[in-house]
Parts: C-alpha cells; structure tokens; sequence
C-alpha cells in the first residue's frame, strides 16, 4: 500500500471543510453551527458527546459549560 500524500491535519481540514458546506440537511435544522472536534488527531483516546449544548453552540467548540467543566474533572 502507498503512503498518503496527505497529513492528517489536512485531511482532517478538508473533511471539516466539507461537513460545514452541507446544506439542506436536518442535522443543521435545530442547530446554529456544526460542533467538530478538536485536540490532539494523535490522540489513543477519542470522545464522543451525544449532542452539543448551548454553551457548545455558543463557542463553536466541543465539551464546554458545565458538562465539559465535569469531564475534564473526570479525567
């Protein structure tokens, strides 16, 4: 198999890119902003929420307000 021509970190923009030009999709009716992840793509951990909250909206980032506040308490 070849390698990829591409960083992650590229990649991964791309794909953002991507997810955030979509339109007439009922995940952006109920929502003002697609939240993506973020931090480390080398990451052996990945953590996935169930649905942004209004903090989450208000940011454009993910796990803030109270609930982030909780989990990174917990890790």
């Amino acid at each position: 198999m070849a390698p990829c021509k591409f960083k992650k970190e590229e990649l991964l923009k791309n794909l953002k890119d991507q997810i955030n030009s979509i339109e007439n999709c009922k995940l952006k009716e109920n929502s003002n902003k697609i939240i993506l992840g973020e931090g480390n793509i080398n990451s052996p951990l990945m953590l996935i929420g169930e649905a942004p909250g209004a903090e989450e909206e208000k940011l454009g980032v993910p796990f803030r307000g109270e609930v982030g506040n909780f989990l990174t308490k917990c890790l």
